[in-house]
C-alpha cells in the first residue's frame, strides 16, 4: 500500500482492548488494490475518544450505542458499501519500526466553492481591515531583474 490519501471500503470492524487494558475500536479498510490496512481508534474518556466517534460517524455509525461495534460486520452499524476517504502514512512504533498507520479517517467529500457575494457574508469585516493594516505596515518585496548590474568604477 502506498502513502497518501486512498479511497476504501469497510471490510470489517469491531472492539477490542488495548495494551493498557482500554477498550478501543477497529476498523479494516480494504483500499482498490485490494491491499487492506486496519485503524484503531481510542475509547479512553478525553481527545482520543472523540476524534474516534468523529471518525465512527464518518463511517456511518447508525447507532448511540457503541456497544454495538461489538458485533462486527453482522450488527450493521458501520457504512460497508460506501467509499469512505483514509490517510495513509509511514511512522515509527515505540520500538522504532516504521509502519504504515491509518492517520486520518473521513468521508469522500468534494470542496464547495463559494461566490465573492457568499464570501461577503461569511468574512468578517475585521479580517479584511487586518489584512489592510499588515499589508501598510509590512516592508514591499522587491523583484530583483536578474539582468541588471550595479556598475562598478575601476
Amino acid at each position: 500500500m502506498e502513502v497518501g490519501k486512498h479511497l476504501a471500503k469497510i471490510v470489517d470492524y469491531g472492539l477490542s482492548e488495548s495494551k493498557a487494558g482500554n477498550a478501543s475500536v477497529f476498523i479494516k479498510f480494504q483500499v482498490a488494490s485490494g491491499d487492506t490496512i486496519t485503524w484503531y481508534g481510542s475509547l479512553k474518556e478525553g481527545k482520543a475518544s472523540e476524534i474516534t466517534l468523529s471518525a465512527l460517524l464518518e463511517c456511518g455509525l447508525s447507532s448511540d450505542d457503541i456497544n454495538g461495534l461489538s458485533g462486527g460486520l453482522d450488527s450493521n452499524l458501520l457504512i460497508t458499501d460506501e467509499d469512505i476517504d483514509i490517510e495513509v502514512r509511514k511512522e515509527f512504533d515505540q520500538n522504532g519500526v516504521e509502519r504504515l498507520r491509518v492517520k486520518y479517517v473521513g468521508s469522500a467529500k468534494e470542496i464547495e466553492r463559494i461566490s465573492a457575494e457568499k464570501a461577503r457574508t461569511l468574512i468578517p469585516a475585521s479580517v479584511n481591515m487586518l489584512l489592510r493594516e499588515m499589508k501598510k505596515n509590512k516592508k514591499p518585496k522587491v523583484k530583483k531583474d536578474p539582468d541588471f548590474e550595479i556598475p562598478f568604477g575601476s
